[in-house]
């Protein structure tokens, strides 16, 4: 269950990373490194108070995965429409999350539109 939680998590921190949203990418790494780290399986989102460094963001988030197999604010950013553009841009070689954000800034929003540039 723990790797499920952390790769959730992982797709977390990538959106805000898209984003551009560093706060909240240090953020959900530090708290991904010290969930791995944790000895114990985990089973209950109690177990988040004995790790360092989690807010409470992220353990309501862990709770709501835990009791219902998903975490809502990711489905929320999965069809966030730009968030979407991002993330296709960013499937292109060399195109990391800061040049997908310039891109998109310059009206890009698909691999055509930037082909056609």
């Amino acid at each position: 269950m723990k790797a499920k939680i952390v790769a959730e998590l992982e797709k977390l921190m990538k959106s805000y990373q898209s984003m551009g949203d560093k706060q909240r990418v240090m953020g959900y790494g530090r708290a991904i490194s010290n969930i791995k780290s944790y000895a114990k399986p985990l089973t209950d989102y109690t177990q988040m108070d004995e790790i360092p460094f989690i807010g409470d963001g992220i353990k309501k988030k862990v709770k709501e995965f835990l009791e219902q197999g998903k975490m809502s604010t990711l489905e929320a950013l999965k069809a966030d429409p730009k968030l979407v553009i991002l993330n296709d841009l960013e499937n292109i070689w060399g195109v990391g999350p800061v040049a997908a954000q310039k891109l998109y800034q310059k009206g890009i929003r698909s691999v055509k539109d930037l082909e056609s540039q």
